[in-house]
């Protein structure tokens, strides 16, 4: 939407998205966006477990945050 590609740590990339889509960014998959990048720390960095509940929990919030994101784009 701006044409900028986020080259430093991820974690800013929310802070990006909320200056691009100011308003048509809601809360919740602002929110939603931030944990999925904290995940990733996890997944990158770190070693933890999880249950196959929680990651079917993800996905499905992974599929709504997508379907949001295709609609705005």
């Amino acid at each position: 939407i701006r044409g900028v590609v986020n080259k430093q740590d991820h974690q800013t990339a929310p802070k990006l998205l909320r200056e691009a889509l100011r308003n048509r960014l809601p809360d919740k998959q602002e929110r939603f966006f931030r944990k999925l990048l904290s995940r990733k720390d996890e997944v990158n960095y770190g070693a933890r477990s999880t249950t196959l509940d929680e990651a079917r929990r993800l996905m499905d919030e992974l599929d709504e945050f997508a379907a949001w994101a295709e609609g705005v784009l």
